[in-house]
């Protein structure tokens, strides 16, 4: 008899992890398509990012912007102007 009862408690944890497994499934499509929905909105955020950035004249303000966004994905620097 201590087989059945091992089988039971193994069977029992098999439908955990399979009811584990289906909810991950349901979390994945969630997240895929929040990811894309975001795609469009994170190229906007970019585009303007990048506007922003050259409208900037000082490196005091460029600093600031910096310690606002964090690190960004940038391409070639700007020529730095000295602050007045």
């Amino acid at each position: 008899m201590p087989m059945t009862g091992y089988q039971a408690q193994r069977d029992a944890l098999q439908a955990d992890v399979t009811a584990i497994q289906a909810l991950l499934d349901q979390i994945r499509v969630l997240l895929e398509a929040i990811d894309q929905k975001c795609q469009p909105l994170d190229e906007k955020n970019k585009a303007i990012l990048r506007a922003l950035q050259g409208l900037l004249l000082t490196d005091a303000d460029r600093a600031l912007l910096a310690q606002i966004t964090g690190p960004t994905e940038q391409g070639p620097n700007p020529t730095p102007t000295p602050t007045p």
